[in-house]
């Protein structure tokens, strides 16, 4: 049966290494373990030294800023495509396409309907988000629809799902 020896034992044969006043074959006899497995406490101790260092409020504020890049490289997804359908701030389902063609934006909103049902929906720009295909397919999930005046027309509003 392998042997188990707590975080505790392992950092004091590793401090005892360091110290360098014993070989390693002569610590690890002393302390009754392999020297290969000392050696191995020792190389993953020395790689995890730098972190003792590390600054925590500036390691917190770099996670911060990587978060928020990632949530504005979301966004910006979410942006190049309106086949991208969000649910309380959380997109549900979303599909690339540079043509949004009626099958496209059919088969997203299909998708975005199996991953969440919105009470409302406002859909982007286009004619197709009012032809009958569009609106039949909401009505059937139960699905209300909104639309927004903008301008002097009467346009969707950007997708939100409440």
């Amino acid at each position: 049966m392998k042997k188990q020896y707590t975080p505790e034992f392992k950092a004091k044969v590793v401090a005892e290494t360091l110290k360098e006043e014993k070989s390693l074959s002569e610590i690890a006899a002393e302390y009754g373990v392999h020297p290969a497995q000392v050696s191995e406490w020792r190389k993953m101790d020395l790689e995890k030294l730098p972190d003792v260092f590390v600054d925590e409020r500036k390691a917190a504020k770099e996670k911060k800023a990587q978060e928020q890049k990632i949530d504005r490289l979301f966004s910006q997804v979410g942006k190049l495509t309106t086949g991208g359908y969000h649910r309380l701030g959380y997109i549900a389902s979303w599909q690339l396409d540079q043509t949004l063609e009626m099958p496209f934006v059919l088969t997203t909103v299909k998708a975005a309907l199996r991953q969440a049902r919105p009470e409302i929906m406002n859909s982007d720009q286009g004619s197709h988000f009012i032809s009958e295909q569009y609106t039949d397919l909401l009505k059937e999930a139960g699905v209300r629809t909104v639309w927004m005046a903008r301008t002097e027309h009467w346009t969707p509003a950007p997708i939100t799902w409440i």
